[in-house]
């Protein structure tokens, strides 16, 4: 018979009902006991040293977020704290010739281009290139690249092409150098990408290389050509290229407008239901009428026999990944890929429905009342789900947390090196700023410097922390890249440019570029004023009144301004005789200036950021990009001005109402916020919806809605290389605990910051700036430096002594001009006896500038300025 033990460690006890207890081992079970009892002991002390472990010390799980989407399995749920994000600049040699919204500069041979709008990755159109007679089958598009290569240097070559006749780019040298031919393209459903490397020893010897996009096959053939790029690279990423595949070097490599940094990151967790409520589902073009209810997420309509009704969803997946989608209904589900035109999931009346994505990266998802065709009857859907792997999971609603931060990261275009970083603390976001960015839109001071044979050469100084010695890189208003040179260079013939100094302490703070007569439209007899070139900066030519846009004003007969343009006449607009005085249009051949140098010294700037990022115990789609715009202010359109049923419309570009859209091409609208406040009501139509990009709509607005202001979150069509997102996880207590005290600290400094803020506004003071270059204040009682902002203007007055040249103060956020202002200050030297006057500047970055020309008179300065905020 056996012993019984006792019910929690298992010790032996005496049954003292048995006959056989009278020959108990004593000895025995007290051994036994003492080896169940010592293995408890280690047991138990072992469980308590872990469980001291996780309280005592903080382990954190390091999570690094790629760019795309993607799957992380997180081991609990959790707040991602970030580690940092570094900038990378990638510089397309064809500037923005490659982006095919224009035929200008592109050639044919034995084909036909043309653009195409339907068919297209980037932007508005494509190249779309047909085979003619007479090319022995084979036709292509090209254009001449001979003065953009260095045969010294590494490159890569890449298009989007969209073919099933082997479309393909091909590298065509002369010299008796064979071409280069990338991998052809044979997918006629959506565009691949068709790429080639190239080394020094390929180029030695060509007298020429010409870039082609080329079709081979037969006469009436098509491809469509879409992003032309040529990056250079180093030797041992023409190594790392020669491993990849065509779709990794695509990734890494994409396409980009001239020169372009890490712009405006962000990371998208998605919720664990991948389906949004119902008023974000799209309607069938059949009609009827929909209604669902918000309090218990229910879908209903009647439908019609043989006719289709049904609500339809896009929703980004992970490829090869397994998706489980169900709903209590009574209808159908159904999902297709809508790009590669298959069936995932066939029309079903099952509950739920398990499926592996496969190649597809966007999925519509139907809840119908179509199984073979339309059932007439009244269909109800409740609780749709959308979710990663097979397991049934309780219904959730979706909730999609973000992380955007608004800012550009830089990085030396080569090498990688001396990045911008994003680093995180106190709950704030801040970047070492090691490169800065300068748009030439007209408002520095630009003085002319000197004058050649069909060119001018013009100077200005830096806007901002002094540079560092050749990082200079300047793209021109048409996308032509310049690197910097040198003085001499620079002095000697068009498109050069050279940063340098302004004065003997060899410190680099200004520069100087050179322009063509031809773009200018300044004749070689002709000195033009300030305001004349300010005018060239803004995007205007000078010609003479009568003549041609293309002719060059030789200082006689009246002058006449034209600026770029795809329509008017032969690509010039008219403006007539009086000096412009506000920008000219941007369009695909003018854009500012932008200038993009390195700083001396790297500046820590704080950055404007929306949102947290918190992982999900279990798996968790996450994606990580580029182009996020947040919280951008927008009125919208009302579209029925009545007391009936109303519109409001967001991004529309139906109507001529600038209010209503956004200042760049919309991808996808992500959130719309009344006051700052989230807002549910608004249906998001994404994918370029209207020729704006993606629109906001609500409908039947409220009379209210009207006295409220409302602000957007949104993605852009615009591209930008895309890093990873570095960051970790707390796996254990104690690195919960802290994240949640610093969170708890962290939220109610912020309370304090606007609690303080609204005092400030409530009780108006003024601020007193941290002063620089030696200035200090004239006395501690009267006379004060400080600012104050009242209503939208801001006041800047003092009185300081004893400084030098240079700035004197930095002015926060939300008191500075959106552009350069310029106010009188007053100088004096020690005994009052001397004055002069000179202009203070107070520059859209905050910064204060002041320049005396005699230093002696630096005893007391006084000056005021008043401007408008930035709003």
């Amino acid at each position: 018979m056996t012993n019984p033990v006792t019910p929690n460690i298992g010790l032996n006890k005496i049954d003292r009902t048995s006959p056989a207890t009278t020959y108990f081992d004593l000895e025995k079970y007290i051994d036994q006991n003492a080896d169940t009892v010592d293995r408890f002991a280690g047991e138990a002390s072992q469980a308590i040293e872990a469980l001291q472990q996780r309280l005592d010390t903080e382990a954190r799980r390091e999570v690094v977020l790629q760019p795309g989407l993607q799957i992380v399995n997180a081991e609990r749920s959790a707040p991602f704290s970030l580690s940092g994000i570094k900038g990378r600049t990638l510089v397309n040699l064809l500037g923005r010739d490659g982006n095919c919204e224009s035929i200008d500069g592109w050639l044919e041979n034995t084909s036909t281009i043309a653009l195409d709008s339907d068919n297209k990755v980037y932007g508005s159109n494509s190249l779309k290139v047909t085979v003619a007679s007479g090319g022995n089958g084979q036709g292509t598009v090209w254009r001449q690249i001979t003065s953009l290569i260095d045969k010294t240097k590494y490159y890569v070559a890449i298009v989007d092409v969209k073919s099933d006749a082997g479309g393909r780019i091909i590298i065509e040298m002369g010299g008796g150098k064979s071409n280069i031919d990338g991998n052809p393209i044979t997918n006629k459903e959506e565009f691949s990408p068709s790429f080639v490397r190239l080394k020094p020893s390929d180029l030695e010897g060509a007298d020429y290389i010409v870039l082609h996009g080329l079709i081979k096959r037969s006469v009436g053939d098509i491809a469509y050509f879409d992003g032309f790029r040529i990056y250079e690279v180093t030797q041992s990423e023409y190594d790392l290229i020669g491993t990849m595949t065509a779709s990794q070097i695509a990734a890494k490599y994409p396409y980009v407008d001239s020169i372009q940094p890490v712009r405006n990151p962000y990371a998208i967790r998605y919720g664990e239901n991948l389906l949004p409520p119902f008023y974000e589902w799209f309607d069938s073009p059949m009609g009827g009428k929909y209604e669902y209810s918000t309090t218990d997420n229910t879908l209903s309509f009647v439908g019609e026999a043989d006719k289709s009704h049904y609500k339809y969803l896009d929703v980004p997946l992970m490829r090869n990944a397994v998706y489980r989608l169900s709903a209590e209904h009574n209808g159908y589900l159904s999902v297709t890929d809508p790009i590669r035109n298959t069936i995932l999931v066939p029309n079903t009346s099952e509950q739920f429905k398990t499926f592996n994505s496969g190649e597809t990266e966007v999925a519509r998802i139907y809840l119908s009342n179509v199984s073979d065709v339309g059932q007439a009857g009244k269909f109800t859907f409740k609780n749709p789900m959308l979710t990663l792997g097979s397991t049934p999971k309780p219904f959730k609603p979706r909730e999609d947390l973000i992380l955007a931060l608004q800012t550009e990261l830089y990085a030396d275009p080569l090498t990688g090196a001396k990045a911008d970083e994003i680093f995180e603390k106190d709950g704030k976001y801040f970047k070492l700023a090691r490169w800065k960015r300068v748009d030439l839109d007209g408002e520095l001071p630009y003085e002319l410097w000197g004058a050649g044979l069909g060119f001018k050469w013009i100077n200005a100084l830096l806007p901002s922390h002094s540079a560092a010695d050749g990082s200079g890189l300047l793209t021109k208003f048409q996308g032509k890249i310049i690197k910097e040179t040198d003085y001499f260079t620079v002095s000697s013939m068009a498109d050069n440019l050279n940063l340098g100094s302004s004065g003997s302490n060899g410190v680099i703070d200004n520069f100087q570029i050179s322009i063509s007569n031809a773009d200018s439209g300044w004749g070689d007899n002709y000195t033009p004023t300030t305001y004349e070139i300010k005018a060239y900066f803004m995007g205007y030519k000078m010609y003479p009144a009568g003549g041609s846009g293309s002719d060059i004003y030789t200082g006689t007969g009246t002058k006449a301004w034209v600026y770029r343009t795809p329509s008017g006449l032969d690509g010039w607009q008219d403006v007539g005789t009086t000096l412009p005085s506000i920008p000219a249009p941007t369009n695909v051949y003018w854009q500012p200036y932008k200038l993009i140098y390195q700083l001396e010294t790297p500046t820590v700037e704080p950055i404007v950021f929306e949102g947290m990022l918190t992982l999900s115990e279990g798996t968790n789609q996450v994606e990580v990009g580029t182009e996020i715009v947040v919280r951008e202010s927008v009125k919208p359109y009302n579209e029925v001005r009545d007391t009936g049923n109303r519109k409001y419309n967001i991004n529309n570009g139906s109507w001529p109402v600038p209010e209503s859209h956004f200042t760049k091409k919309a991808y996808r609208v992500l959130a719309v916020y009344r006051e700052g406040k989230y807002d549910p009501r608004w249906v998001k139509y994404s994918y370029s919806t209207t020729s704006l990009g993606a629109m906001a709509q609500l409908l039947n607005v409220q009379q209210d809605d009207e006295k409220y202001a409302y602000s957007a979150t949104y993605l852009t069509l615009d591209n930008s290389p895309v890093v990873p997102i570095i960051g970790s996880y707390s796996v254990n207590e104690k690195a919960i605990m802290k994240d949640l005290t610093d969170t708890v600290q962290q939220n109610t400094s912020a309370v304090s910051v606007l609690i303080n803020k609204k005092l400030d506004n409530d009780i108006p003071g003024w601020i007193t700036p941290t002063l620089l270059n030696g200035w200090e204040q004239y006395d501690s009682t009267s006379y004060l430096v400080g600012f104050k902002k009242i209503g939208k203007i801001v006041i800047l007055t003092g009185t300081i002594k004893n400084g030098v040249s240079g700035h004197i103060c930095v002015l926060p956020e939300g008191y500075r001009p959106q552009k350069i202002v310029s106010g009188l200050a007053i100088s004096r030297n020690e005994n009052q006896s001397s004055a002069a006057s000179n202009a203070i500047e107070v520059r859209n970055d905050g910064r204060v500038y002041i320049g005396i020309g005699d230093q002696a008179l630096n005893a007391a300065l006084q000056f005021t300025v008043i401007f408008e905020a930035e709003q």
